[in-house]
């Protein structure tokens, strides 16, 4: 089969941009043909498709001049994404397009081209965005969902980087798309979670359209150390409100004979370890991957993931499990539908750093507990969540929506 994987950028940046490169893997060793669409940018890999890419936009800084006006007609409608979209499939042929974040470095215009050409379209949503304009429905440190407010009152609220304009930007262009119907042009919708399913639905989206299908890891390739590790807590996220890194550090201070380990960088990190300063049992190791990573989770009593806002799936959990550990995490969003609570972890109160800390505390006191938890995890991962499993389930995706677009 060949396939069209459209994505903002051909690099990785974040966790959609790491399960692209993790799918293209897997489409290939199964033999399938894959054909990126992203926009341009310096960072990309190199690709001989390249040539479909569509020109870079700055999307990452508010500006009023000719290159802000130039984003903003990006956003709402892009004649260039829908040219270059023809182009590859007139030329490439491709038996289907899966659509991953196409929303402002691309636009949704590029579904006005797969219809009209007849090619199946299938979308995996990995935030939040075909329904809200925010990516994450979280601002001014909350959750708030903006899409039934009108394009000033979203403005005047600058839930979108603390900014008029930018949120102004983003409401204009959610409300556009969502007119036009540019999403309702998909044939198949992927959610990881039945949380993320119930929120498409609740817009609008056709719940027999919509399947569940989580991530996948390759577990066997990882070497689990259940039951024995060297009893810190550890946080592996980027450093930003919305992941609870504030309740973590309050907990960690109510908690001075635990050690804890936090990996990752981001917004908040320089105001983190300012607050840290007299902290001695926090550790910020900075950012790691690959090896380096998956030693540190090995030498945990167990992983938090104290999210604030509803998160889609919580792939650090998934990694967690797969190396024996624990997961103390958030009763919020998909995360419960990932960690089995009191099964393969426990489940605290969004928010509460009473909680949080208690239930740190209870299995830093009860080893014995944490390693049961961690190793049915471990199984939970093995059996629930593979990379073949993804595989399979995705292939039948891909299959209904070919059978009925070719019936249409």
């Amino acid at each position: 089969m060949k396939i069209v994987l459209a994505h903002k950028y051909y690099f990785i940046k974040s966790g959609a941009g790491r399960y692209l490169f993790d799918l293209q893997k897997m489409l290939e060793t199964h033999g399938n043909t894959v054909i990126p669409f992203a926009m341009k940018n310096s960072l990309n890999l190199s690709t001989p498709y390249e040539k479909y890419f569509v020109s870079e936009v700055a999307t990452e800084k508010v500006t009023l001049g000719w290159q802000g006006l130039r984003t903003l007609g990006r956003m709402m409608f892009s004649f260039e994404a829908q040219k270059k979209m023809t182009q590859l499939i007139k030329e490439e042929k491709p038996d289907l397009v899966h659509a991953h974040n196409v929303y402002y470095q691309i636009s949704p215009t590029v579904f006005l081209s797969t219809r009209e050409q007849g090619v199946p379209t299938v979308m995996t949503v990995h935030d939040y965005h075909m329904i809200s304009p925010q990516y994450m429905r979280w601002s001014r440190g909350r959750i708030e969902d903006w899409s039934r407010a009108g394009v000033l009152e979203g403005a005047f609220a600058r839930y979108h980087k603390n900014s008029f304009f930018a949120s102004l930007a983003s409401s204009a262009t959610y409300h556009l798309h969502n007119r036009m119907g540019l999403y309702h042009l998909v044939d198949r919708y992927i959610t990881p979670t039945k949380f993320v399913k119930g929120e498409l639905i609740k817009k609008g989206f056709p719940a027999e359209h919509i399947h569940v299908l989580p991530y996948g890891i390759e577990a066997t390739h990882v070497l689990p150390y259940i039951g024995r590790d060297d009893g810190y807590v550890l946080f592996v996220s980027r450093l930003v409100e919305e992941k609870g890194c504030w309740p973590l550090l309050k907990a960690a201070k109510n908690l001075p004979h635990i050690q804890f380990k936090i990996v990752g960088s981001g917004p908040e990190e320089k105001k983190m370890k300012c607050w840290a300063i007299d902290t001695p049992n926090v550790e910020f190791v900075g950012f790691k991957s690959g090896e380096d990573l998956w030693q540190i989770y090995r030498g945990a009593r167990c992983v938090v993931v104290p999210s604030l806002w509803q998160e889609v799936f919580g792939m650090v959990a998934l990694e967690a499990m797969a190396a024996g550990k624990p997961v103390i995490a958030s009763n919020i969003g998909g995360l419960p539908e990932v960690i089995d609570d009191r099964v393969t972890g426990l489940l605290v109160q969004p928010g509460s750093v009473q909680d949080l800390a208690a239930t740190i505390e209870r299995l830093h006191r009860d080893s014995a507990y944490a390693a049961e938890l961690g190793a049915a995890g471990r199984q939970k991962v093995l059996l629930d969540f593979t990379v073949e499993k993804h595989y399979q389930g995705l292939m039948e995706i891909y299959r209904e929506a070919i059978l009925e677009h070719r019936g249409r």
